[in-house]
């Protein structure tokens, strides 16, 4: 079998616990390919917490491989395995491990007049871009039409990974990744009546936003770079063209990882 190494950048942590993943992939005769060669690759290993996964998933994605996460973060929420359980990876060998699907968000917007998509695995976050003042969102259904006006620091649009992110932290609710939704939740909205709100997949979502004090709006997808999209109208959808796979090979449950590593975690 042949796999891709993405390594944490810059953490030492993590540096370590590669050499000694590579050294258990190497004496398992998995071939380790450089990292230009994903398309190659059967499946990637991503040694880091969940941000460095997350955007080597989105890469996977493209070529439809699956991915396996090895915590070498705080959390490791989307890992499968731990460092010191890196005897487990002869069970993808033998093929005793199962892929989980994950939905993706496709987020369509115009840059300098050019229709750009990208994708987010946890969430795209619309907001404003300078001092923390509340901006005017509005939110339209692409499919039944409905609309909903928010005024707010921003607004965040989850998937079911993203719902033990960003979004969790807003006060939004938590869904089992099997469970197809798309979660918008305000960011510190003005109106205490403005709660979370769970769509079905199928419904596009529009959203414009401005800063009624002048400024301008941006979205972040996942953490990455912000992008602006002042005077924007963006469309946040289920991605219909890609999944994420990430290789699970213990057996734990959802609630298991949750009640573990969210509702028993001190900070």
């Amino acid at each position: 079998m042949k796999t891709v190494l993405i390594v944490k950048q810059e953490d030492a942590k993590a540096a370590e616990n590669a050499n000694r993943i590579l050294q258990v992939l190497t004496e398992l005769s998995v071939v380790v390919l450089p990292t230009d060669a994903l398309s190659c690759a059967d499946f990637i290993t991503v040694v880091g917490g969940d941000g460095t996964i997350v955007h080597a998933a989105k890469q996977a994605a493209e070529y439809n491989i699956p991915v396996l996460g090895i915590n070498s973060g705080r959390v490791g929420f989307l890992a499968g395995l731990e460092p010191e359980e890196t005897h487990l990876l002869a069970n993808i060998l033998r093929g005793d491990y199962h892929v989980d699907e994950r939905m993706l968000l496709s987020v369509t917007f115009t840059v300098k007049g050019e229709t750009v998509t990208r994708y987010a695995l946890n969430e795209a976050v619309i907001t404003r871009n300078g001092p923390a003042r509340m901006i005017d969102i509005q939110l339209k259904d692409g499919l039944g039409g409905g609309r909903m006006d928010y005024r707010a620091d921003g607004l965040i649009v989850a998937t079911p990974t993203g719902s033990t992110a960003y979004s969790l932290s807003a006060g939004g609710p938590v869904l089992d990744p099997f469970v197809n939704g798309i979660i918008v939740t305000p960011l510190s909205p003005f109106s205490l009546q403005s709660r979370s709100v769970v769509f079905s997949p199928a419904h596009p979502l529009h959203i414009q936003a401005k800063c009624p004090s002048g400024g301008r709006i941006i979205v972040c997808l996942d953490g990455e770079e912000p992008i602006d999209v002042t005077g924007q109208e963006i469309t946040v959808q289920k991605a219909s063209d890609r999944v994420v796979r990430l290789i699970r090979i213990k057996k734990d449950t959802f609630f298991d990882i949750y009640k573990h590593k969210i509702m028993e975690r001190s900070v």
